[in-house]
């Protein structure tokens, strides 16, 4: 919950410096983006790791992947 915190209040005050639109709403859809991309690193750790690949390995392609896909998700919904 730390972590989510600081990581939504550094998003929303430095990277896209989305001051204007109420925090709670943010936050919601913040948060929403957050449970997404986890579970996607997740499905994807999953399957590279069913297929054999080492979990470091696998977890550095997940994140890799995954990544791109969450500050996306973030500048054009939850920061828009």
């Amino acid at each position: 919950v730390i972590a989510w915190v600081n990581n939504f209040l550094l998003n929303r005050y430095w990277t896209f410096r989305a001051r204007d639109e109420a925090m709670m709403g943010q936050g919601a859809r913040y948060l929403l983006v957050s449970v997404v991309a986890l579970g996607a690193n997740l499905l994807i750790l999953h399957l590279l790791v069913n297929a054999g690949l080492g979990e470091t390995l696998s977890q550095a392609i997940a994140i890799a992947l995954v990544t791109p896909l969450s500050y996306l998700l973030s500048r054009r919904w939850s920061f828009r």
